[in-house]
């Protein structure tokens, strides 16, 4: 009987033990090769003679790592050094501590802030009493900036004030004519004598260009101005005693002695006539109903 510790594997490969032999026996595992012996601490590098036999391992290290053979090429690194770091007395530190007030002036003063305020050279626009850039100085000195700081700082603030008036003034000027607009739709064919009773109104009141300038940007805005400017100049011209409409056109009814009047004060009004001379239909058209006013028709 066939030894049924053969495997059906080696049977059926074909190298199954012939009948009464021994059976294979399994070789020994080799031996655990012995460990190999423990590296010996690396030795510190060996200093250059001219540092002598005192020179600790980092220092030695160093050399070895720059490359730094004898003594010239020292003091030439080191002289490459204080230049990239500036000499002694160019150099300052930044100070741990933050109420260390003389450190931080020190400090500020190494990195190009003036003395005093004052030593800002800071421009104001054309007008500009300056009062906005003296305590602007005063809060830079505070803050430690440098001339060059402050100075960029108020370039850009100048520059960034203008753009902002100009783009107010772009929409001032759009909104004005937007605003007249609206009055010559609604107040229609009697817009000449409305325009007429607002300036009759500035010129009782004595109120200058500038002032009416003031008043309009200062908050009325064009539309509503010219509104309470008509309606005062309608009740002035109540109060002496002038029919309102009577010139069929909605203004003020004139006596021909008073346009003859009007007409002169607008003949002396260099801004009128300019506008007149020009051809602005507007001038045009209220010299034309002072003339038939003059005219009694």
């Amino acid at each position: 009987m066939a030894d049924s510790t053969v495997s059906a594997a080696a049977t059926l490969a074909g190298n199954a033990a012939p009948e009464g032999a021994a059976p294979a026996t399994t070789p020994a595992a080799p031996a655990t090769p012995p460990a190999a012996p423990a590296a010996a601490p690396a030795a510190h590098p060996a200093a250059p003679h001219w540092l002598g036999d005192k020179a600790a391992p980092e220092l030695v290290e160093l050399m070895k790592t720059k490359g730094l053979e004898n003594p010239l090429q020292l003091a030439e690194s080191y002289t490459n050094l204080e230049k990239l770091l500036g000499a002694k007395g160019d150099t300052v530190k930044v100070p741990k501590d933050p109420a260390d007030k003389a450190a931080w002036d020190a400090l500020h003063k190494a990195l190009g802030r003036p003395d005093t305020a004052d030593g800002y050279k800071l421009t104001v626009p054309d007008g500009d009493a300056g009062v906005f850039a003296k305590a602007a100085a005063g809060k830079f000195h505070e803050l430690g900036l440098s001339a060059t700081q402050a100075e960029g700082l108020n370039k850009w603030w100048n520059e960034h004030a203008a753009e902002v008036a100009r783009r107010e003034e772009v929409n001032r000027n759009a909104q004005a004519d937007a605003d007249m607009k609206d009055l010559a739709r609604d107040w229609g064919q009697g817009y000449d004598g409305k325009i007429e009773e607002a300036r009759r109104a500035m010129r009782e009141l004595g109120l200058s260009r500038d002032d009416m300038t003031a008043l309009e940007n200062g908050g009325y805005g064009t539309g509503r101005f010219m509104r309470l400017m008509a309606k005062i100049g309608g009740l002035i011209g109540e109060d002496a005693g002038l029919p309102p409409g009577a010139n069929g056109k909605g203004g003020i009814a004139l006596t021909p002695a008073q346009a003859a009047a009007e007409i002169a004060t607008r003949q002396n009004d260099a801004a009128f006539m300019k506008r007149y001379q020009a051809g602005d239909k507007g001038a045009i058209a209220e010299m034309e109903r002072l003339h038939r006013a003059k005219a009694g028709s």
